[in-house]
């Protein structure tokens, strides 16, 4: 589209008045977004997200931070406070949860069924992030590493530092310590998603 060089005395024609509400962002919810045109932008009051019509797809842009409950594996929790947020191409994860028992490898499943990128499905490459298990009884944190397990998991290896050299190893009722009620895992986490 050509800019227009508006002169005192024009009128708007409803074709340049279309082209302006376009250039609007457009609140509405995920049920009534509208059709869309390249560079669009919109606010969904349902989802929290701020996302952009490129032509063929919304994308995310950003999004306020949203409430969620884990799903988690091997572990069950007595309480627990998480929220995520949207970012391009990114997800954010953070959350405080209070153990009530641990009974193998931690896996936490990613809020609201979203896809780890492709190019992280490596359980050789770490995510992104911060992982902390804190052992209540000693009142010692302990790092960990959050990994890849599939699509939509993530697993927290601890680090051993107890050789030569750190490494990362699976975690257990037993390892990094024994876990005990009250004990907790605090994470924050960067993932790359897919839509």
């Amino acid at each position: 589209m050509t800019k227009k060089d508006w002169v005192d005395g024009d009128q708007i024609t409803a074709t340049e008045l279309d082209r302006m509400e376009d250039q609007l962002v457009v609140i509405c919810t995920s049920g009534t977004r509208p059709t869309g045109v390249a560079g669009q932008c919109i606010y969904e009051t349902d989802t929290y997200k701020t996302l952009q019509y490129t032509g063929s797809a919304w994308r995310v842009l950003w999004s306020d931070w949203i409430s969620f409950s884990p799903t988690w594996t091997n572990m069950t929790t007595s309480a627990d406070t998480a929220s995520y947020r949207y970012s391009p191409g990114r997800i954010q994860v953070t959350g405080v949860a209070t153990v009530t028992a641990v009974t193998g490898g931690i896996i936490l499943t990613v809020p609201n069924s979203h896809t780890i990128a492709t190019e992280a499905q490596n359980t050789l490459i770490p995510l992104s992030g911060h992982v902390t298990f804190h052992d209540t009884t000693a009142s010692d944190n302990f790092r960990a590493l959050p990994l890849y397990v599939s699509s939509t998991t993530i697993r927290f290896n601890c680090i051993d530092a107890s050789g030569t050299y750190s490494k990362d190893v699976a975690n257990t009722d037993l390892i990094p310590f024994t876990w005990a009620a009250g004990d907790f895992v605090a994470y924050d986490l960067i993932l790359p998603y897919e839509d």
